[in-house]
């Protein structure tokens, strides 16, 4: 049985992939994320050893690699290390070259990547494409994980310097049952205050981004405010798909396949996503898969041992 490995290298995890040439799983594991900044010629130890786990058990002819982060010849360097008799490719997100398989596989006009970041392709028949947003934290992101989890914790720290009873979301993230008093001595805010500050630093991505779980998690309780940080996220996705779509096909496109860790809970987001794409552009079929870009991956590991037939 021929056997292919798929590898997508997220903002907070790794997912590994075992499968056969009818996409059938053999294995999946998982693991944090390697994806940097900048290359390297270091080595992942944890990374290299669950390649060489893989690579024990099964007889992987071909490896394709969605990497969502820049250090495209570190990641090529270990795999192919571990892998010296397979077909080794990596492909940064921003390429887009995952996306496009999955959206080819789907009849697709544009795919949406909605996780810790979010980024857009949009493909014509052509073949050409055009990327939307992937700018990273701070500066780009619209929607993501990261992108509510710092909504919920600014909101949370602006409803300690106010007035009004804090939510159950606020009370969650701050660890406070109430605002700041200022009937407290100023020694005592201080420490309130750097208490506050130890719960939620360190101010990483990945952190940031875990309080998108918590606004679900309230969201499934009916909170309102998660509610409407959610809807807010879905304003922000809707846009960035019509503004890539309309960029390369105005009044064009019809499909968008929607993938990553938020579809998980889009039953909170999704009404208010696609209410706002339909008013922005022509797209009016929507397809969520919740590992699509992982099944994107594969199916370039497929194509890629397929050309050297």
């Amino acid at each position: 049985m021929v056997k292919f490995l798929a590898i997508d290298i997220g903002g907070s995890k790794t997912k590994f992939v075992v499968f056969d040439a009818e996409l059938n799983i053999l294995h999946t594991c998982e693991s944090r994320g390697y994806g940097l900044s900048t290359d390297s010629d270091d080595d992942i130890p944890e990374f290299s050893a669950i390649l060489s786990r893989i690579d024990s058990d099964y007889s992987v002819c071909s490896v394709a690699v969605n990497l969502g982060g820049k250090n495209k010849e570190q990641i090529f360097r270990i795999v192919s290390s571990v892998f010296p008799e397979s077909k080794v490719s990596v492909w940064r997100e921003s390429e887009g070259r995952a996306s496009f398989a999955l959206g080819n596989k789907y009849g697709a006009d544009a795919v949406l990547l909605a996780g810790t970041g979010t980024i857009v392709t949009a493909f014509d028949k052509s073949g050409k494409s055009i990327i939307s947003g992937g700018w990273g934290m701070n500066i780009g992101d619209g929607g993501s994980g990261y992108y509510i989890g710092l909504e919920a914790v600014k909101q949370s720290l602006a409803a300690l310097d106010n007035t009004a009873p804090l939510t159950e979301l606020q009370k969650e993230i701050t660890g406070l049952d109430s605002p700041i008093s200022p009937y407290c001595e100023t020694l005592s805010i201080c420490k309130i205050r750097d208490e506050v500050r130890s719960r939620i630093f360190p101010l990483e991505r990945k952190n940031i981004a875990s309080y998108a779980k918590v606004v679900a998690r309230h969201c499934e309780n009916g909170e309102y405010d998660a509610l409407l940080i959610m809807r807010d996220a879905a304003r922000e996705m809707a846009s960035l798909v019509a503004n890539c779509v309309n960029k390369l096909l105005p009044f064009k496109a019809r499909k968008v396949v929607v993938s990553g860790g938020l579809v998980r809970a889009g039953q909170f987001w999704k009404e208010e996503f696609e209410k706002n794409v339909a008013l922005q552009c022509d797209i009016n079929e929507f397809v969520y898969e919740n590992d699509g870009i992982l099944l994107g991956t594969q199916l370039l590991a497929i194509e890629q041992k397929n050309m050297e037939v």
